[in-house]
């Protein structure tokens, strides 16, 4: 029993903390569906709500990362976040052309990191590729 309780406490991430990623996950798709509406309606100023929440989400995503202690997704998550500020700022400037060139950045560093699967790498379960 006392190795079992030493593996749970050993985990950097909890499996609720896995639960409510997964949660933000989900929730950062439909903002970005919101975002994609807006630019398809040539109305840019419609993405800066959903891009401000992006970019909360996107700032938990740095901290979970980095809690997770895997610095290759956090530097993905980094980056995610730095794109998800660029395109924020383009947003609340009514900027179509840069709103919708930030969000296709956006899209291809979300894949990027999807790709590395960093949610089988939790708590060692998956060795880094």
């Amino acid at each position: 029993m006392t190795k079992i309780l030493l593996i749970v406490a050993a985990l950097a991430i909890s499996p609720e903390e896995s639960a409510k990623h997964k949660q933000w996950m989900d929730y950062a798709q439909d903002l970005k569906e919101d975002v994609r509406d807006a630019i398809e309606a040539n109305a840019p100023e419609r993405a800066t709500t959903p891009t401000d929440k992006l970019v909360s989400i996107c700032q938990q995503e740095v901290t979970f990362w980095t809690k997770a202690e895997l610095p290759d997704v956090r530097q993905r998550a980094e980056q995610n976040l730095a794109v998800a500020q660029q395109m924020g700022a383009a947003a609340k400037a009514s900027d179509l052309a840069r709103t919708k060139a930030a969000f296709h950045r956006l899209e291809e560093s979300c894949k990027a990191c999807h790709d590395l699967h960093p949610e089988k790498r939790l708590n060692g379960k998956e060795p880094a590729r």
